[in-house]
């Protein structure tokens, strides 16, 4: 039986793991459409601001674990293979709080975003339920939608969770398949509508019969006016 422990229009962290969506309760929500955006270079600039930062964390940490066995071409292979790079180090024993400290809680430790004020209108204006689907920690993701001033326009999270023995995370199939469950399962949407800025996740998106539009942080609050706000 499912838990019952979220409230409608609740602003939550949910983690992609099959049981945590066990405490999404189910709500016949008033609104017809679903809007479901990535985060990092979708909403705002990453590759401007942190990506060369992250990479190069994500070397350090790969080299002080991998040492000599570090190549550029298992770089790749583990970018392909978890979809989270560094992932791969769990595998050889590496917890996953040292991996986050080294890679992703150090590329964010002293950033921050400015109010997005045209951002937050638009969302604000657009009818449906708003959830963020990302692989970044959904904890920096709160508090960066806490300081882009759009927190309360969205209802849910959905990030990794590190701390699994299988880390489900985009572009994994099975992470689209949990957002699918509780689409269908927890809510009864007419339409889903699916932004991200990468052409793989887009093409997911549309094996699950989403309105999938491949977007970026410079062309979101177009499309976004474009598509509902006409």
């Amino acid at each position: 039986m499912f838990l019952l422990l979220l409230l409608t229009n609740a602003f939550d962290l949910i983690y992609l793991d099959e049981d945590e969506i066990k405490k999404i309760a189910f709500i016949e929500s008033t609104n017809k459409n679903v809007i479901i955006l990535d985060f990092d270079d979708t909403i705002y600039d990453f590759k401007g601001l942190l990506e060369e930062k992250h990479n190069q964390n994500k070397i350090n940490c790969l080299k002080k674990y991998l040492q000599d066995e570090y190549t550029d071409e298992l770089l790749g292979k583990y970018r392909e293979k978890y979809g989270i790079t560094c992932l791969g180090l769990k595998e050889r024993g590496v917890s996953a709080l040292e991996i986050l400290e080294l890679t992703t809680f150090e590329t964010f430790k002293h950033f921050s975003l400015k109010p997005d004020e045209e951002l937050t209108n638009i969302l604000r204006k657009i009818p449906g339920d708003k959830w963020i689907f990302t692989n970044n920690q959904p904890i920096i993701v709160e508090r960066l939608l806490d300081e882009l001033g759009i927190k309360d326009e969205i209802e849910f999270v959905f990030g990794p969770n590190f701390y699994l023995n299988k880390t489900i995370c985009k572009p994994q199939k099975e992470s689209f398949e949990i957002l699918d469950y509780v689409i269908k399962n927890k809510r009864k949407y007419e339409k889903v509508y699916f932004f991200d800025d990468s052409k793989k996740n887009i093409a997911l998106g549309k094996e699950f019969k989403w309105i999938s539009i491949c977007s970026d942080y410079e062309k979101l609050k177009n499309d976004l006016k474009m598509i509902f706000l006409q």
